[in-house]
């Protein structure tokens, strides 16, 4: 992952939606859980984005911890914990998950938990993959237990109580390609994380440019059908 993460399109792409979403939202929030930090890659550009709130970051995997320890080094505090057991009540301003509830087999679980978890007005920022007919096993070796349809996560967060003010697929236009690989991958039953990562440097490039302009769009309004991922915004009523 931490390879991948320097040398993709993806991770930066995503990092840049994140970042326009935590200053449209959250501007001035002040406590912060981020679930699931892995190596710290993410919940470091939260903090860029948020340098006044004080950020708690937890994974369930102990070397994970160490890796972001390394990257995040006094900027977070790092808890070894299951998501689906906070122990904490009314506590954050603002809880965060990328492509983590994927990851949990009971996801309404962790949704329940992050709402006692947060200060009424506080809200949640989610990245999931999307379309559940794309599983494969790219899924099955991720550790996936599921991908999402495209009211599946917002249908959830309200059912936990929570209120869903933006939601909006990510990575559209380059959905052909991705859609390409996984029929590829479902047909022959076999996937490699690292050929589908090991672009060249000038096709990172001009994904990456890709994805600008698909956000500048997001910026201006537009809100994607169909992607590879979806982002949802949803707060905790007062």
């Amino acid at each position: 992952m931490k390879r991948d993460q320097a040398n993709g399109f993806y991770w930066p792409a995503r990092n840049d939606m994140i970042g326009w979403l935590l200053q449209r939202y959250f501007r001035g929030t002040k406590r912060v859980l981020d679930i699931g930090c892995g190596t710290g890659y993410v919940t470091e550009r939260c903090i860029e984005e948020l340098p006044d709130a004080c950020f708690y970051a937890t994974d369930t995997s102990s070397q994970g911890l160490q890796m972001a320890e390394r990257a995040l080094k006094d900027k977070a505090f790092l808890i070894h914990l299951d998501a689906k057991n906070l122990p904490f009540r009314e506590t954050f301003d603002l809880i965060t998950t990328f492509d983590v509830l994927e990851h949990i087999d009971d996801d309404r679980a962790v949704l329940a938990e992050t709402l006692r978890a947060l200060k009424p007005g506080g809200g949640v920022l989610h990245f999931v993959p999307q379309h559940p007919a794309f599983y494969s096993p790219a899924d099955r070796d991720s550790r996936h237990f599921r991908r999402y349809g495209r009211t599946e996560l917002q249908s959830k967060l309200e059912e936990a109580g929570f209120k869903v003010i933006f939601s909006t697929s990510f990575i559209c236009g380059l959905f052909p390609l991705f859609a390409l690989s996984r029929a590829k991958s479902m047909l022959s039953g076999k996937h490699s994380h690292e050929a589908e990562h090991a672009q060249q440097t000038w096709v990172s490039s001009a994904l990456a440019k890709f994805q600008t302009a698909e956000l500048a769009l997001s910026k201006k309004g537009w809100r994607y059908p169909f992607g590879v991922s979806r982002a949802v915004v949803a707060i905790r009523p007062q």
